[in-house]
């Protein structure tokens, strides 16, 4: 097997004071790690340490929402309306299906002028979840069936999940018990103390530094969006073995998550249900053994690759608490994840 804390360290190449790499396999996790957790303390990062994993969190949301399919209380294939409160609506043509495959045409919130000015001027304001849904469907949305990646879409699968399935943390620990997977928290709870520090480059455009990194774990404690998910390296390297490896969805259900529409091969080839067909990030370096099905986490000092095999008998997650880097910073990232991946 890889030298997993030799890949950890040439990953911090990417300007990362720590980085975790877990690899899972038939069921037995190794772990390696490299660097700090805090800059400060100095610190060293354990393998088991909390990260805040970013939208590697629409893969656990979208797991919520099919246990709900499976439990005969959702269904894929009706409007999106039909399981919200009436004072938000995305019309009668977008599926719930469209929500979690990025196919519903409703704006990402990032992307809307207002928020980012916003965003900018003040980092660490939090805006109430309902105030970002009348921000985005107060304007234009696009009609469903082109793939186009929106934010917007968990917060309102979080929505329908509370009015259907009741808490998604408490939803969660039923769904997560089997697995025993304790270091993971979904929710406000997933800005609890004890978090890894995240770090941004210098020259990032909301924190801006004259050198160095700079600290902004706040920006993402402060501003818990569903669906927020703090987790480890164990943790969701076992989720994904029991989400693909048909653990946690029965057959037919499994199918649907893997049911994908092409995507713009900026983080995926091809997207299913919370989940992606992932064949190279950014540009940078490609996998050697085929693609691998997961999700990539861009949060405020945090990055995050989570990696399957289709069929569940392969793992690697690799947790970085560096955010905001470029294409060459990705590399040494992308290349211990798929050293890991691909390696015997």
């Amino acid at each position: 097997m890889a030298d997993l804390d030799a890949l950890a360290e040439a990953a911090r190449a990417s300007g990362a004071p720590g980085v975790v790499v877990a690899r899972r396999d038939a069921g037995e996790t190794a772990c390696g790690a490299a660097g700090t957790a805090d800059i400060d303390s100095g610190v060293p990062l354990d393998a088991s340490a909390p990260f805040n994993v970013g939208s590697v969190g629409k893969t656990f949301v979208a797991a919520l929402v099919l246990e709900l399919v499976g439990d005969g209380r959702l269904d894929l294939n009706e409007p999106a309306d039909a399981y919200l409160d009436g004072e938000v609506s995305v019309g009668p043509a977008v599926r719930l299906r469209d929500l979690l495959q990025h196919t519903s045409g409703v704006r990402d919130f990032y992307a809307i002028p207002e928020f980012l000015a916003a965003a900018l001027e003040d980092p660490r304001r939090r805006w109430p979840v309902d105030d970002l849904l009348e921000l985005v469907l107060e304007g234009p949305s696009e009609p469903p069936g082109t793939w186009s990646y929106s934010n917007t879409n968990y917060l309102l699968l979080w929505r329908v999940i509370e009015r259907v399935g009741g808490s998604p943390p408490e939803l969660w620990k039923r769904l997560a018990a089997p697995l025993d997977l304790q270091g993971t928290q979904l929710g406000a709870a997933a800005a609890a103390e004890g978090l890894v520090r995240g770090y941004m480059p210098a020259d990032n455009p909301f924190l801006p530094a004259e050198h160095g990194l700079v600290d902004a774990t706040e920006l993402t404690t402060s501003r818990v969006y569903p669906p927020a998910v703090v987790s480890t390296a164990p943790d969701v390297a076992h989720f994904l073995e029991a989400l693909l490896g048909g653990t946690i969805l029965s057959r037919e259900l499994r199918r649907e998550l893997l049911d994908a529409v092409p995507a713009d091969g900026v983080e995926c080839d091809a997207y299913g249900l919370g989940i992606g067909r992932i064949s190279s990030f950014f540009g940078t370096t490609a996998s050697s053994c085929g693609p691998a099905w997961g999700h990539l986490g861009l949060a405020f000092g945090y990055s995050t690759i989570a990696l399957s095999r289709e069929d569940g008998t392969r793992q690697v997650v690799l947790l970085a608490n560096i955010g905001m880097i470029d294409e060459d910073a990705w590399e040494p990232l992308a290349e211990a994840a798929w050293t890991a991946f691909c390696g015997d």
